[in-house]
């Protein structure tokens, strides 16, 4: 459930977070290829720029998450 609810909020994130960072969201390395130099340099850095915004809060959550789980008991062996 999480992870459809992941990706349906993180792309909308994610897009904002290209486009304020000004760039726009390439679906294929073709519209690359079609790009003036400066452009497809602009879309990448901010795609990269994008992608630590994105990752760093999620990575933090999940930290912050695994702190909270507790390993299940394990009997011992008796012999």
């Amino acid at each position: 459930f999480l992870q459809f609810l992941g990706q349906t909020f993180m792309g909308t994130v994610f897009g904002g977070a290209v486009s304020a960072n000004g760039g726009a969201l390439i679906a294929s390395v073709g519209q690359l290829e079609h790009m003036p130099v400066e452009a497809a340099a602009a879309a990448l850095n901010a795609w990269g720029t994008a992608c630590w915004m994105a990752v760093l809060p999620v990575a933090a959550v999940a930290l912050v998450c695994a702190f909270f789980l507790k390993p299940k008991d394990v009997p011992q062996k008796q012999d």
